[in-house]
C-alpha cells in the first residue's frame, strides 16, 4: 500500500490537484431538473482511502501522472504496511456517484479524461 501526502502553495492549486486526482462533478440545471456530469480523475478506477486531509492511501500507483500533480504542489509517496480492514476503500467514480445520489441528481460520466493545466505555479 502506498501513502500519498500532498501539499499546495495556494487554494487554486490544491483544488486543481484534487480535481486531477479524484475527478469532479459539474452540476447543470435544465428544465427544472438537475444533472451532474462526472469528469474522471486519475483515481477513477483505482481504490483509495482518505486517511486525513491531503493524505490518502492507494493500493497501486500505476497510472498516476506525478508530473501533472507536481505542477500544483509537492507530493510525498511512501510504501507502508497498514491494516486495510480498518480503512474504507472506494474508487473516484463510486465516490462521486454516491454524492450525486445524495443530492438527487442524474449523473452522466464524461468519456475523456481531462487534464487541467495552468501556465505556472
Amino acid at each position: 500500500m502506498f501513502i500519498i501526502s500532498y501539499k499546495s502553495d495556494s487554494n487554486i492549486h490544491r483544488t486543481l490537484m484534487n480535481y486531477a486526482l479524484f475527478g469532479r462533478i459539474v452540476y447543470k440545471k435544465y428544465k427544472d431538473r438537475k444533472y451532474a456530469y462526472y469528469e474522471p480523475g486519475m483515481l477513477d478506477e483505482k481504490q483509495f482511502a482518505r486517511i486525513m486531509a491531503s493524505i490518502i492511501a492507494v493500493k497501486s500507483i500505476e497510472g498516476l501522472d506525478f508530473d501533472v500533480l507536481n505542477m500544483y504542489g509537492t507530493l510525498e509517496v511512501k510504501e507502508e504496511e497498514r491494516d486495510e480492514s480498518t480503512m474504507f476503500f472506494e474508487t473516484g467514480k463510486e465516490h462521486w456517484e454516491k454524492i450525486a445520489k445524495e443530492r438527487a441528481c442524474d449523473i452522466t460520466i464524461k468519456r475523456k479524461k481531462k487534464v487541467i493545466r495552468t501556465n505556472g505555479k
